[in-house]
């Protein structure tokens, strides 16, 4: 990117348009209208420390919190850009959009604001480390297919998030995914650049800001839909997800050109060619191959369904057993807790303990089952002869006629009150002993 160091114009002419004169190349220590200095407080609470880059909205800065020195990102919107309204409203919405969102593979913003000494309308973000996808397939060529389904499954998740929040990124691609290393964890996406997202939801009540038949977006992955001009919906971004898995999977993109409008016109028009990888890499699972060519079907219908089922999709045209996905990319597989923002990885921590209580509340009342038991039999022992039957004398025991069993029966039902009470207890210990094992044949079904 060049910059005209006047007026702060940005393109790749070597001349500006705007004051007919030279261009220069942006570096980091290049001067520019609105740039911030090293050193200087945004709201009394942040602290600009270097610039790191630029983009199509506005450069960002490295900072700290002035409060634990922690670092931020801090993004700042281009000085010529603040003073239009339509941009301003395009800046702020990707400070909401963004600011909506809470999962850890979408980049958390911390503030947003303006100063009003600077005059700079700012994002304040978390500061990420790592690189862009692009820098990865820039730097290897092609993904293996097994990395390329473990980046494009975070990257579902991340989609997944924020549809389901009413959100439309509209402008995936390799630049928009940063991959970091998390804890031992490599390739750990994070979803980025909120800029040109909408809502889809009618409930928001805010204007669109696109007008209707302008094409905003990278040309490059493009949806046919976005492409024209009509209104888009998540299938778009999980064209443009396909585009990215295309060319990671075989080094470049499914088409080219040698303007904006070819590239729209093949977008819109022509059937994207049979995604074969490279003579001496590793293969592509016909499979896998399947899923981004329905990623790239011109009918958004004919798309997956949404980000959840391209997720699935992806890992099982890769491994029948999508668990050992992240093992065979020889790193460590990912650990339950992704953050304390992460709602689901917290629900599942949940759940995990909820059946580790249960269980344990089986086995306690178990034991105590068999205890009570035991007690019973020990009690009931202590308490008559083994050789007692439970009649004691009112029923045959097997060894005695029917004439030696009448007498003995004539005799028990003459027999004074404590043998009645003698009798009641045994039958009580026996019932207690009945139920005794009812409850551990019930607790162990």
């Amino acid at each position: 990117m060049r910059i005209c160091q006047l007026c702060g114009f940005r393109s790749s002419a070597r001349v500006c348009p705007r004051d007919n004169i030279a261009t220069s190349v942006f570096q980091k220590n290049t001067d520019f209208p609105g740039r911030l200095a090293q050193g200087c407080e945004l709201l009394g609470r942040f602290a600009v420390e270097e610039l790191v880059g630029v983009g199509g909205m506005g450069a960002v800065y490295r900072g700290s919190r002035l409060q634990n020195h922690s670092a931020v990102a801090i993004k700042v919107l281009w000085h010529d850009l603040a003073r239009e309204p339509s941009e301003i409203k395009r800046f702020t919405r990707e400070a909401r959009a963004a600011g909506m969102l809470s999962h850890p593979h979408i980049v958390k913003v911390v503030d947003f604001g303006s100063d009003t000494q600077s005059h700079a309308l700012f994002i304040v973000m978390e500061y990420l480390t790592g690189q862009k996808l692009s820098d990865a397939i820039v730097a290897k060529s092609v993904l293996p297919p097994l990395r390329t389904v473990y980046i494009g499954a975070q990257t579902c998740k991340a989609l997944a998030e924020t549809h389901r929040k009413g959100i439309v990124h509209r402008d995936i691609k390799p630049d928009n995914i940063f991959l970091q290393n998390v804890g031992g964890k490599r390739d750990f996406v994070k979803l980025v650049d909120f800029g040109l997202s909408i809502f889809t939801s009618t409930a928001e009540g805010e204007a669109r800001i696109t007008r209707p038949g302008f094409v905003v977006g990278s040309p490059e992955y493009i949806a046919p839909e976005q492409a024209v001009g009509d209104t888009v919906g998540p299938a778009a971004d999980l064209y443009s997800l396909g585009v990215v898995l295309y060319e990671c999977l075989s080094g470049r993109p499914p088409f080219t050109g040698a303007t904006h409008q070819e590239l729209l016109r093949q977008h819109i028009l022509e059937p994207p060619p049979p995604l074969v990888g490279p003579t001496a890499g590793e293969p592509i699972p016909p499979a896998l191959a399947q899923v981004v060519m329905q990623c790239l079907e011109k009918d958004p219908s004919k798309r997956p369904a949404d980000a959840d089922a391209l997720e699935v999709a992806l890992q099982r045209a890769c491994d029948p057993t999508p668990a050992r996905i992240s093992d065979r990319i020889s790193q460590p597989k990912p650990s339950l807790d992704c953050g304390p923002e992460c709602a689901e990885c917290a629900a599942r921590a949940q759940r995990a303990q909820a059946d580790a209580n249960r269980a344990e509340a089986n086995r306690a009342e178990s034991n105590r089952a068999e205890s009570n038991r035991a007690d019973t039999e020990r009690a009931l022992a202590t308490s008559t002869p083994a050789s007692a039957s439970f009649t004691d004398g009112l029923a045959p025991s097997g060894h005695e006629t029917a004439a030696e069993v009448a007498p003995a029966a004539y005799t028990a039902m003459e027999a004074p009150a404590p043998r009645f009470i003698h009798r009641c207890r045994k039958f009580a210990a026996a019932v207690a002993l009945a139920l005794a094992d009812v409850a551990l044949w019930w607790r162990r079904r």
